[in-house]
């Protein structure tokens, strides 16, 4: 089923239900991460949909950083807005972003390094009438390695605060994931409330059909 989500674009759902005062659908996770989505796009659904179901979720790593912001945007969002959200997923919901660290154009960012010395034991300081890592009109080193105010080779304040926003980012996202699976919030969102009963019931029922654990 295609949606129109404004601006002449659209977004393909798998199933939608809009009847007897239930809006719902589902889509694919590459359908919703894997295109040029935005928070425009997810905020439009949210508009149409009540309850949105995601299938076909991986665990998202550094080879798809892009979907992992996507997806961190897509929960926020549908947080904000108290909307039903079910997820299909192959790990649990807390391993989705497990993967997503700090790292920046898919290299490790390296811990802090203390200040050395060369063989001599000397430490050498100079200035640099140049930009380095940090972009700036001139560049501190010490011996022949570019000084920081991060404290990591190479690495500017502008770079680092990228990555630890996004490590911000994943989990706030994974925080609301999990309240959102509680009954805390399904009680306090009304697009919800309408759907509670029957998610107590099921919960109820997949519990007592679980093989006893010793």
């Amino acid at each position: 089923t295609k949606i129109s989500i404004g601006f002449g674009r659209f977004v393909v759902a798998d199933v939608t239900v809009k009847r007897g005062g239930v809006r719902a659908a589902r889509f694919s996770g590459k359908v919703l991460f894997e295109s040029a989505s935005g928070a425009v796009d997810y905020l439009e659904l949210t508009r149409q949909f009540d309850v949105v179901m995601v299938d076909g979720l991986q665990a998202f790593d550094l080879r798809h950083h892009n979907e992992a912001r996507r997806f961190m945007c897509f929960i926020d969002i549908l947080y904000d807005e108290g909307c039903l959200l079910i997820l299909g997923a192959q790990v649990p919901a807390t391993d989705l972003l497990r993967l997503v660290d700090e790292r920046e154009g898919g290299l490790v960012l390296e811990e802090p390094q203390p200040m050395g010395s060369k063989e001599s034991g000397q430490v050498m300081m100079h200035v640099k009438r140049e930009g380095g890592s940090s972009s700036s009109g001139s560049t501190t080193y010490i011996n022949d390695t570019e000084w920081s105010s991060t404290g990591r080779i190479g690495v500017s304040m502008a770079a680092l605060s990228g990555v630890k926003d996004v490590t911000f980012s994943k989990d706030r996202a994974v925080s609301r994931l999990l309240e959102m699976q509680c009954e805390g919030y399904l009680k306090t969102r009304p697009r919800c409330l309408p759907f509670l009963h029957a998610l107590q019931t099921l919960s109820t029922r997949l519990a007592h059909s679980s093989p006893a654990t010793k």
